[in-house]
């Protein structure tokens, strides 16, 4: 009996949890979401957009909870610069690589992965993130209720508010120091006058293999932030950034894990 029972909630979930997500559409309206530029705060209006509101009001942050400052990466280094400090960073982290090792030419090749480590692990760019409980509401649209059969939007409580910023990156002396450090650089014969001749001869071979000069270099951060925009619709229009590679942690992160 147990079995037949099991089988027959089993055979009708598929059918009842159509009929709920029906349901559910049905009764969800389609008022605009304005979008706000720091960072996808949103605020109900008046006027219908043919846009469901669960998908444009689902995890956004409501306008006045979110005082995020500056939210640009900035730095006084280009790409170019930028590879040349992570492959000393690896070149110099790898002790005695095995030259039998078939796989030896592929651990000195840098991969994206070794991007974001060598970010990770510098802390090139600084993130701070604050966030405090039980501010006074202004009156915003950040909640909303079924009543016959229509959502009605409303506020009854204080809410969570974010603040923080992207900081200034690493100068190139600032970062100099940071991989010196890390790669305990000057007790393998490394000091400050090799390491900058390190960082002039892996630009020699960068200009040499990309056929261009200091005039070419690519800007990072901010002063790119056009290329690098239509950069990531292209990844993100074929689907192709994994997302994984650089987990940042914030005081929300950190709420969550300890539900």
């Amino acid at each position: 009996m147990n079995n037949a029972i099991s089988a027959a909630i089993s055979n009708a979930m598929p059918a009842a949890l159509a009929e709920y997500n029906a349901l559910m559409a049905s009764l969800d309206d389609t008022l605009t979401a304005e979008t706000h530029r720091q960072h996808y705060e949103t605020e109900q209006q008046s006027v219908p957009n043919n846009n469901a509101d669960s998908a444009e009001f689902t995890g956004m942050p409501v306008v006045g909870t979110n005082h995020f400052g500056n939210v640009e990466i900035n730095s006084e280094l280009s790409a170019e610069e930028l590879l040349a400090y992570i492959a000393i960073y690896k070149s110099m982290s790898i002790i005695n690589p095995d030259d039998s090792n078939p796989d030896a030419e592929q651990i000195l090749n840098i991969t994206p992965q070794d991007i974001m480590d060598f970010f990770e692990e510098t802390e090139f760019i600084t993130i701070t993130t604050d966030v405090t409980h039980g501010n006074f509401c202004s009156g915003m649209n950040c909640k909303r209720r079924l009543v016959d059969e229509a959502w009605e939007y409303y506020c009854d409580g204080d809410h969570d508010n974010l603040t923080g910023e992207i900081g200034a990156c690493k100068t190139a002396d600032e970062l100099r120091e940071k991989v010196m450090e890390l790669t305990d650089a000057e007790s393998n014969g490394v000091d400050e006058d090799s390491f900058n001749k390190l960082i002039e001869e892996y630009m020699k071979l960068i200009e040499k293999e990309l056929d261009i000069t200091e005039a070419d270099y690519r800007k990072f951060g901010a002063a790119d932030n056009t290329k690098a925009q239509e950069y990531y619709q292209k990844l993100i229009d074929e689907g192709a950034i994994p997302n994984n590679f650089w987990n940042v942690e914030t005081p929300i992160g950190e709420e969550d894990s300890d539900e």
